[in-house]
């Protein structure tokens, strides 16, 4: 019986042992792997574990300014989204000297009007009927010290339009719309062309003297043309 108490003893030792060299299989099998991406530099402290899910977190990223100015792009209408709510887009801009500089005083004025063609930008619902006007602004566009415009610049301007206009706009056709301004806008043109050509030769006397410029909406609707 001695014999045989000595025997169990020796199984129960390699039993203990098995058990020892599963468990210490599995510490060392789940042990972290440091890495040594950027040992060269400092010392790692990265480990890399390999797993064969992973759960991506996205989030988007709503910019406070985004610079817009000089894109040569008109953009204006109104899109309601689900997540941010309803955007008004408008656009400002300046008229610059005209390119005929000289006319006689004979000319007489059959019309003045904006012409806008369609660059083939549309965002939401292009069968609705769109409406867009023009208003003229109450101050000189100011770029500020950063010597450009953002998303969110804001300029006062006449809340009664110069002209307006409603119609559909065919963004793949590009026809363009023409919106005819005030009667009285127009004679100021010609008479500064052809009476004093001199003092609409430059963008700058322009726009102190004669029109400090404009700002195109078209807040009454949901789609966005450019």
């Amino acid at each position: 019986s001695e014999t045989a108490v000595i025997k169990m003893n020796k199984f129960q030792g390699k039993y203990k042992l098995l058990v020892l060299l599963f468990w210490s299989a599995c510490i060392v099998s789940c042990k972290n792997v440091e890495s040594d991406i950027g040992g060269n530099f400092f010392q790692s402290h990265t480990n890399v574990i390999v797993i064969d899910t992973l759960t991506a977190s996205l989030q988007t990223v709503y910019l406070d300014s985004i610079s817009t100015a000089g894109t040569g792009v008109i953009l204006a209408g109104a899109y309601n989204d689900d997540v941010i709510g309803k955007e008004n887009i408008s656009s400002y801009l300046q008229l610059g000297a005209p390119s005929v500089k000289t006319l006689s005083q004979t000319v007489v004025l059959d019309s003045l009007c904006f012409i806008m063609k369609p660059n083939k930008y549309y965002l939401g619902d292009t069968m609705q009927t769109y409406q867009v006007a023009i208003h003229e602004l109450n101050a000189v566009l100011d770029l500020g010290n950063n010597y450009t415009f953002y998303n969110n610049t804001k300029f006062p301007y006449d809340a009664n339009p110069l002209a307006s206009w409603t119609g559909h706009v065919f963004p793949n056709i590009t026809d363009s719309v023409s919106i005819r301004l005030p009667y009285q806008l127009g004679h100021t043109f010609l008479d500064a062309i052809a009476k004093n050509p001199i003092s609409s030769s430059s963008d700058n006397v322009v726009i102190n003297n004669y029109f400090k410029g404009m700002v195109i909406t078209a807040e009454n609707n949901n789609s966005v043309f450019g």
